[in-house]
């Protein structure tokens, strides 16, 4: 996994933006995974309304279940960011 998010050709904040979206696109059971990569989507210099909005993006292909789920994980994970 590592040597994906190593490639040259696309900045790190841009891989995590496509594997949140990806995730999101998923469903529920990415869960976890979302997390992890939201929060290494924002320590790679991702805002928050950047990873919303590729999340509300998602509805169109993961439906709108999928993008609240991930909606949710995402408010979560920024007020852990808080905390």
């Amino acid at each position: 996994m590592g040597r994906q998010y190593a490639r040259h050709g696309l900045p790190l904040r841009d891989r995590y933006l496509a594997t949140i979206a990806a995730l999101t696109a998923q469903g529920g059971q990415t869960r976890p995974q979302l997390m992890i990569n939201i929060q290494a989507g924002r320590k790679s210099g991702l805002s928050q309304q950047e990873i919303a909005e590729v999340i509300w993006q998602m509805a169109l292909y993961g439906g709108l279940p999928a993008t609240i789920n991930a909606l949710n994980t995402a408010l979560e994970t920024f007020a852990m960011e808080r905390a």
